[in-house]
């Protein structure tokens, strides 16, 4: 060694045994990193804010418009459930009630009970009817 110093000796990498080439370098992930502009700029402090007010621009956008959606379904959905609750008055207000006493539903089959509704006769959408009494001289009882 002349000079005193050693001669560094790089060893010789072959083909594997296995035949698996994908394995020939064995280095840690972030060793592989190459950073393409050299040495890491740092940014100025300005610019890290207007970054981060921008980002926070585009998350406050995004939020708004998840909640527009949520907003829009559930408009939607109480519409569809008036719809419905309207359509239900309406097919009641047409139906023909007819009082079925109890003793002839215990008689009844599987398939004419499937046919009854139980429900309130004299309710807001079907309400009771007028009544004439003699002890009001024919007048009119609500």
């Amino acid at each position: 060694y002349p000079g005193g110093k050693k001669a560094t000796t790089t060893k010789l990498k072959g083909m594997p045994v296995s035949g698996r080439i994908g394995k020939l370098d064995f280095k840690r992930h972030s060793a592989m990193a190459v950073d393409v502009s050299g040495a890491r700029k740092k940014r100025d402090w300005a610019s890290k804010m207007a970054a981060k007010a921008k980002q926070a621009q585009v998350k406050h956008k995004e939020k708004a418009i998840v909640q527009a959606r949520i907003e829009e379904k559930r408009e939607r959905k109480t519409t569809e459930e008036e719809r419905k609750k309207r359509k239900e008055e309406a097919t009641l207000k047409g139906a023909v009630v007819q009082a079925v006493s109890t003793s002839t539903v215990k008689k009844m089959s599987r398939k004419q009970l499937r046919a009854i509704r139980k429900m309130d006769v004299h309710s807001e959408i079907n309400p009771a009817p007028i009544q004439k009494t003699k002890g009001l001289n024919g007048k009119v009882k609500v």
